[in-house]
């Protein structure tokens, strides 16, 4: 049986979770500074971003500060609330252990799963839970209580939880569905490059953008929901995420878990290091794109940078960014031209850009 306290942090008594911190701190000092942190108005003077007041006044009762009880409720992005939510708790803890004698009872912050073999058992816990939560902490759960077997999985922190495997819950998988979806229509809505830039080797072929910001995002949110998808069987959902998504292979590579290690993403380009003179960093770009033309823009004119000769990988242009680091300009990869066929499929096909006479090679 999966349980939960309606709107949790909202309904915190200040006044009783400090009388709960009173009876394990003695320090004056320290009790003086929970109380300063504790006692402290969060909707008092704040500062709204993103929202007018009004907006956070439509929420419903149980999801906003600003219609929380008097001397009730706890900010929950402040990290001190995490730590006061478990305190706060706690006294639920030693009742579902002790005086219900829950053999199998796990708690999570405000979400709590009791298991028993007797179905009756669990409908009385549920009763006495109900009666406990709003007598000694002035809290009420959640009506939506979950029933069901084990076998059918427990659906717990973002797991379904089965007797010998674990599961990405399906809100998690859409959710980055959604995300991934988003970038892909940013991608595809970039315009050509509006400066001209040097001739391609031959017609064809496909350009991938280089936005710098979007790309970090992306690499944030694949590396946050691989880390979060390794605790659970999930070679399956993550080949199908990539073949989904098949332009990530242009920017992205990914490794398989192993026994000592999880699955990894791992950025194919990333932006290189500072470097003091305008001879480093284009070496370090050359390094960056072994095989491919690098074409520098210094000024208004494109140096060729490349390592060596030919360009089987492809053509690479590195524009300055408007920003200087010490005294050169700061550069980065713009475009990458990939010629036809793709080892890396990209579904992002874009217009060629115009040629630039323009150009020049390094010393």
């Amino acid at each position: 049986m999966q349980l939960d306290v309606r709107g949790f942090f909202i309904n915190i008594d200040r006044q009783r979770l400090y009388e709960r911190l009173v009876q394990r701190e003695r320090d004056p000092a320290v009790l003086w500074l929970i109380g300063q942190v504790l006692f402290s108005e969060p909707t008092a003077n704040c500062v709204l971003r993103g929202a007018p007041r009004a907006a956070f006044e439509s929420l419903p009762a149980h999801k906003t500060l600003f219609k929380a009880r008097p001397g009730c409720g706890l900010p929950i992005g402040n990290l001190t609330s995490q730590f006061f939510a478990n305190v706060y708790l706690d006294a639920l803890d030693q009742f579902a252990k002790h005086r219900l004698k829950a053999r199998w009872y796990l708690r999570y912050c405000d979400d709590f799963v009791l298991v028993s073999q007797d179905p009756g058992e669990l409908a009385g816990w549920e009763a006495d839970i109900t009666a406990f939560l709003r007598d000694a902490l002035g809290l009420a759960l959640n009506p939506r209580q979950r029933l069901r077997p084990v076998a059918d999985g427990v659906d717990f922190l973002g797991y379904v939880v089965r007797p010998t495997y674990r599961l990405v819950r399906r809100r998690v998988v859409n959710a980055l569905y959604q995300r991934l979806a988003g970038a892909e229509r940013v991608l595809e809505r970039l315009p050509a490059p509006a400066l001209k830039l040097p001739a391609l080797p031959s017609a064809g072929g496909r350009i991938f953008p280089y936005p710098e910001h979007w790309l970090q995002q992306i690499e944030q949110w694949l590396t946050a929901y691989w880390a979060h998808f390794a605790w659970a069987a999930s070679h399956r959902l993550r080949t199908r995420v990539v073949e989904r998504f098949s332009w990530l292979r242009g920017y992205f590579g990914f490794t398989d878990a192993q026994r000592s290690r999880p699955a990894r993403v791992r950025r194919h380009h990333p932006r290189p290091r500072w470097t003091p003179t305008l001879r480093s960093q284009s070496a370090a770009f050359a390094g960056q794109f072994p095989h491919h033309r690098v074409w520098l823009r210094v000024g208004r004119r494109w140096r060729d940078a490349s390592a060596g000769p030919g360009h089987a990988a492809g053509v690479v242009w590195v524009g300055e960014t408007g920003r200087r680091t010490g005294r050169i300009a700061e550069r980065a990869v713009q475009w990458r031209w990939q010629p036809d066929p793709e080892p890396l499929p990209c579904p992002i096909p874009l217009p060629l850009p115009p040629v630039d006479s323009t150009l020049a090679r390094t010393s």
